[in-house]
């Protein structure tokens, strides 16, 4: 097994959380499925796409914890390249020399990197909902987000229940989906001393949110990826501009695109469509 030649300054690489999910027929030989969550989602929002695509793809399935969210350590540090080399990380400690990876957003943005910079280690990617080129969302937007979760603080008296919907009321000033609240108030927590406090490093997330309006520049350096990619968009989501698929497949020449009819969080708004989606993908001969 050749070693991660992964090399990052002084910047650690961390050890994901992650769960598996096989079968009694999942098939050792094939390369495992891993799949990265979205910014401010977890290896938890993909514990039924995980338990179905192992029982309909017949090989492994990692869903991963990227570094300061979920399970995952925190660190200052958190960009598409540390993402993607941790990733890389998990692969060579897992024992496996080649994978297909699937991402969303944030997770898409770490797949693709790893793909253009290291594609001897990639057999297929899925990127869900995010482009290689472009930004993937309004960065004031989530700017604002991030300083909602860091300012507010939330009374100790109010129940777990309560302190959320007092969050979501905030954050639905400046979102406009409500299910995207949702899917964010799932961070919170509440210690049995009564504070509130984020399962994710918000700290770390918006100091470094800059670097994914960047990420074009960061993946002008590699060469096209020659393998097979699928992306699937949601076409009620500002993620990914339909003008710019020729753009796309400059990084990805072998790659295909399918839209759903829904927003940014394919997983939770079109989950039996993604999923036959990828089960055909990863069966077609």
């Amino acid at each position: 097994m050749p070693r991660c030649t992964v090399k990052f300054s002084n910047k650690r690489l961390i050890s994901m959380a992650y769960d598996v999910h096989k079968t009694t027929y999942t098939n050792e030989n094939f390369p495992p499925l891993i799949v990265m969550h979205c910014m401010l989602g977890s290896k938890a929002n993909w514990k039924i796409v995980g338990s179905t695509l192992a029982q309909k793809c017949n090989r492994k399935i990692f869903t991963v914890d990227a570094r300061n969210h979920g399970d995952s350590p925190h660190t200052k540090e958190h960009n598409s390249t540390l993402l993607a080399a941790d990733i890389l990380e998990f692969m060579r400690t897992q024992g496996y020399r080649k994978a297909s990876v699937m991402g969303h957003g944030m997770g898409g943005r770490a797949v693709m990197y790893l793909a253009l910079k290291y594609p001897d280690w990639v057999e297929k990617i899925v990127v869900l909902d995010v482009s290689p080129v472009g930004r993937p969302q309004d960065p004031m937007t989530m700017q604002q987000i991030f300083i909602l979760m860091k300012g507010i603080e939330i009374p100790k008296t109010l129940t777990l229940p309560e302190g959320q919907v007092m969050m979501s009321e905030l954050f639905s000033k400046v979102m406009d989906y409500q299910e995207n609240v949702k899917f964010i108030l799932r961070n919170l927590r509440k210690k049995q001393s009564g504070e509130f406090y984020w399962n994710v490093n918000v700290d770390a997330l918006m100091e470094n949110l800059r670097s994914y309006t960047e990420f074009r520049d960061q993946i002008m350096q590699f060469s096209p990826f020659e393998g097979s990619a699928m992306f699937v968009c949601g076409n009620r989501s500002n993620f990914v501009d339909p003008n710019t698929w020729a753009d796309i497949q400059i990084f990805f020449p072998n790659s295909e695109v399918h839209w759903l009819d829904c927003g940014h969080l394919i997983h939770m708004h079109k989950p039996t469509e993604l999923i036959e989606l990828v089960i055909q993908y990863f069966n077609e001969k």
